[in-house]
């Protein structure tokens, strides 16, 4: 505790910045993304920020964590709809594209077929390669 009094922990607004996913830079914004790494608000509550004299600086000493909603970034419209759902599909780097692309077609007659959307949801493709 006393090496903490020797120095400033980082400054909030920056961790609020990282927590939210977004950065923005000028009229540029960039999502940030980490898959797998944090499970729970105890991960993030033990992430280390900082060290001062071997003392770590967690994110639990200098912020509150909680769930909470993810800001909304764009909206996206089709055919007169002003506002509908869109899913993109990322294939790994060195991925095999047809069996990416037949697993996807898969998925969606699995999704179709079991009535999984709400009714009065459905789906189309916007661009179906392959």
């Amino acid at each position: 505790m006393s090496a903490w009094r020797s120095c400033s922990p980082p400054s909030p607004t920056r961790i609020r910045t990282w927590a939210d996913s977004v950065i923005t830079l000028g009229e540029q914004s960039f999502d940030v993304r980490g898959i797998g790494l944090i499970r729970s608000v105890r991960d993030i509550e033990d992430i280390t920020i900082a060290a001062q004299k071997g003392v770590p600086f967690r994110v639990r000493d200098v912020a509150a964590v909680r769930v909470g909603a993810a800001p909304r970034l764009g909206i996206v419209g089709r055919d007169g709809e002003p506002d509908i759902v869109e899913g993109i599909v990322l294939m790994r780097y060195g991925g095999d594209s047809l069996s990416t692309v037949k697993g996807i077609h898969d998925r969606v007659d699995h999704i179709r077929r079991n009535r999984i959307l709400p009714p009065g949801n459905g789906h189309r493709d916007a661009v179906r390669p392959g």
